[in-house]
């Protein structure tokens, strides 16, 4: 039976590394090797970053719903396709029963939705994951939900993704490897945990890693306080390699404001450099200043961060970007097609960037597929091209001189079946600076669930809040604790410079 080990990290430290150091020492010195280790975390990202940079085998990586679902069977999942489909549809007069698109993907960071659609399923799924005691207002609230879904569940021989991990926690032999380890510990719901705990004592070596002070995941149950309680075993690690001086001192400070005693034995030192925290007269409804001042510290080579708490935030910053044509991506985001225009760099994938370099370069290769043919070609053109490839010849003869002549604006002739914006976005980068198809933008935007564990030289945050956020910050200590956690971790990804951005709503400001 292991006994748990922890290792705290603050922003920075190294955590991830500590973490390939401790794998990498218990390989070399025989005891166990790559494959008899387990690495997990809570959110796709996290368990995708592990993988990345941890020499154990990829099938070893996995989020802990993950490594649930394959130790129960692989049973039907009733959230998922038909037969969510066969719900909604037996459900359509009752908005917050139907599960379609309401449900919440927590690794997006998506806080309270004002979506009805979803939120029965939410509420049941929360209760659960909390292992909220009878009288909790959840469980009342989504008990009449709770009753038919479970009957759904059991007529389809199907399980919800709160299944997966309840009876996986029955099975400990399911876990075969002797070292398991979970990293983003303090990510976990209180189910999470007991389901980890029940897995580690069966481990013969049990790591948790984490920051109770980057707990983001609040809506979903998460809680910090299981990492802030003493065990024998325990490191925190002492430099952060990210933070500067000023920096750290401004996050540090700013983290006082948590009702928890998350400063209690927090001592760590910040790289020998004094940084700067300013501000900036810009707010996410009007960004045009954010965007000159992102402007200018693109030209000087260094890596920016625009980070917000909620995703509409940042769409006046994303159109404002696209209009002044800077590049722009989430490399910890790449589904999310908004904060990724040129197409993400997945193994084997094309982006839009790639196709559009290839017509700007001449290449036939990689942009005909995207021609709609009644638009572009001749009648029949397509087959033709299906069966003996592309020929330029079954252009009609507007678009074939455009593209003898190697013009751009055959592109922005509204003629692709997909992607119109983002192949227009792409070639006004291209008039710009034609590199910018090629190489990694030098800005990241996102919410600040979306990069944790990233960082940039300079990092811009807007201070503002939902409505469902303010409302849970004026109801209880639980809810400003939860904003404090989250702009911590919007703070720390700064390696050089923290820019404080005004409030378009003061009522909603957290500064």
């Amino acid at each position: 039976m292991a006994d748990e080990m922890r290792i705290v990290g603050a922003p920075g430290t190294g955590k991830t590394f500590a973490l390939a150091h401790q794998v990498t020492s218990m390989v070399e010195s025989g005891r166990f090797a790559p494959g008899d280790f387990i690495l997990t975390s809570y959110t796709r990202t996290a368990a995708t970053e592990l993988r990345g940079r941890i020499a154990v085998p990829d099938e070893n990586v996995a989020t802990l719903h993950a490594l649930a679902y394959r130790s129960i069977g692989s049973p039907p999942i009733a959230e998922k396709a038909e037969l969510a489909k066969q719900w909604d549809d037996a459900h359509r007069g009752l908005p917050s029963w139907q599960i379609g698109s309401g449900t919440v993907d927590d690794d997006d960071g998506l806080t309270m939705t004002d979506a009805e659609q979803g939120e029965m399923l939410r509420a049941y799924s929360l209760a659960r994951a909390m292992l909220a005691p009878p009288h909790h207002p959840l469980w009342g609230r989504s008990e009449a939900f709770a009753w038919e879904w479970e009957a759904y569940k059991e007529e389809t021989g199907s399980i919800d993704f709160t299944d997966m991990l309840i009876q996986a926690a029955t099975f400990t032999s399911a876990l075969t490897q002797p070292v398991l380890i979970v990293d983003e510990a303090q990510d976990l719901t209180p189910l999470q945990w007991f389901l980890v705990r029940q897995w580690g004592a069966a481990a013969q070596v049990f790591i948790v890693a984490g920051d109770p002070a980057q707990a983001v995941y609040s809506f979903a149950g998460a809680r910090p306080d299981e990492m802030l309680t003493p065990i024998a075993h325990q490191r925190m690690l002492p430099l952060s390699y990210r933070l500067p001086a000023t920096v750290q001192a401004h996050a540090e400070r700013w983290l006082v404001r948590h009702s928890g005693s998350l400063t209690v034995g927090r001592e760590y030192r910040p790289r020998d450099a004094t940084g700067s925290v300013r501000g900036l007269p810009a707010t996410w409804r009007n960004p045009d200043e954010l965007v000159w001042d992102v402007e200018r510290r693109v030209d000087e080579g260094r890596s920016v961060m625009v980070l917000a708490s909620c995703a509409y935030m940042l769409a006046p910053t994303l159109a404002a970007l696209r209009e002044r044509g800077l590049p722009f991506a989430n490399r910890w985001r790449t589904s999310n097609g908004a904060w990724n225009p040129l197409g993400a760099r997945a193994r084997g994938a094309l982006r839009t960037a790639d196709r559009v370099l290839a017509y700007l370069r001449g290449e036939v290769k990689h942009w005909p597929e995207l021609l709609r043919a009644d638009v572009y070609l001749w009648r029949g053109a397509k087959k033709m091209v299906d069966e003996a490839g592309w020929d330029p010849d079954l252009l009609k003869p507007e678009y074939r001189a455009l593209y003898d002549a190697g013009d751009p604006l055959l592109l922005l002739t509204g003629g692709f079946a997909k992607a119109q914006r983002p192949v227009e976005y792409a070639v006004r980068l291209a008039a710009r600076n034609i590199h910018a198809l090629t190489e990694r933008p030098l800005v990241t935007i996102g919410t600040a669930h979306s990069v944790k564990g990233g960082e940039a030289d300079v990092v811009y945050v807007f201070p503002d809040v939902s409505q469902a956020a303010q409302e849970e910050m004026e109801a209880n200590a639980a809810g400003q604790d939860a904003a404090v956690r989250l702009f911590y971790v919007a703070f720390t990804r700064a390696r050089e410079e923290l820019v404080l951005l005004d409030a378009s709503d003061l009522r909603r400001a957290t500064w």
